[in-house]
């Protein structure tokens, strides 16, 4: 078996998985299958006052996302073709910049650690 397997509440730190400071610290290993399968969108995982939390989040760590986002990525994605999704024609367009930024760094962030828990054979 694997880390995977055996740790679907585990939060991700208590496995020795370093979490990027604009990543919510409590996740769980079961929150990073979930979005990294796309099975649940950053919206979910943050709920209540999502704007904020992302408008903070790239405010205190937009560089650090964007660069993540360029080495995962190859490049910094624009959310074009999305537009309805994310409302940048909205008068929230800021906002909603950083929630889709901040969605692009926690997945690509999840697939990694997802892939790496795959791998991990459990010592448990």
């Amino acid at each position: 078996m694997n880390t995977l397997e055996n740790h679907n509440e585990t939060p991700v730190r208590d496995l020795g998985i370093t979490i990027p400071a604009w990543v919510e610290q409590e996740i769980t290993v079961q929150d990073v299958t979930k979005i990294s399968r796309g099975e649940i969108h950053l919206s979910e995982a943050y709920s209540a006052g999502l704007h904020d939390k992302a408008c903070k989040a790239v405010a205190q760590h937009g560089g650090e996302i964007l660069r993540f986002i360029e080495y995962f990525h190859g490049y910094i994605p624009t959310p074009r073709g999305e537009d309805s999704i994310y409302g940048l024609s909205s008068g929230n367009a800021w906002s909603n910049l950083c929630v889709y930024y901040l969605s692009q760094g926690v997945s690509f962030w999840a697939t990694l650690v997802l892939d790496r828990l795959k791998n991990t054979p459990d010592a448990a």
